[in-house]
Parts: C-alpha cells; structure tokens; sequence
C-alpha cells in the first residue's frame, strides 16, 4: 500500500471542502518536521502546497 492510500485510509472522509481534522494536521506536521519537503507531503495527502502551508 502506498503513502496516499494510508494517508486516505486514515483520514475521515469529509466533503471536499471540509478542513482536516487536528490529528491529521499533527501527523502532516510531523511528517514535515522530519525533513520531508512540504510539496511532498502535501502531494501524499492529496491537497496543495499552499493549502498545506497554512
């Protein structure tokens, strides 16, 4: 299984609009703080760089 499924598979399915929850801003947070580049993660977790970079 690769990164976006996981990503996916733990997340709530809201409408496309929704804002992520806090536990998956924590867990992109984290991923960002271990030296993945954010357009990297944001990529992962299906949403943009500049939405990421809120």
């Amino acid at each position: 299984m690769n990164a976006v499924a996981e990503f996916r598979s733990a997340t709530s399915k809201g409408h496309r609009k929704a804002p992520l929850p806090p536990k998956d801003v924590l867990y992109l947070c984290l991923r960002m703080d271990a030296g993945r580049p954010i357009a990297h993660v944001a990529a992962e977790a299906g949403i943009s760089r500049r939405c990421l970079a809120k």
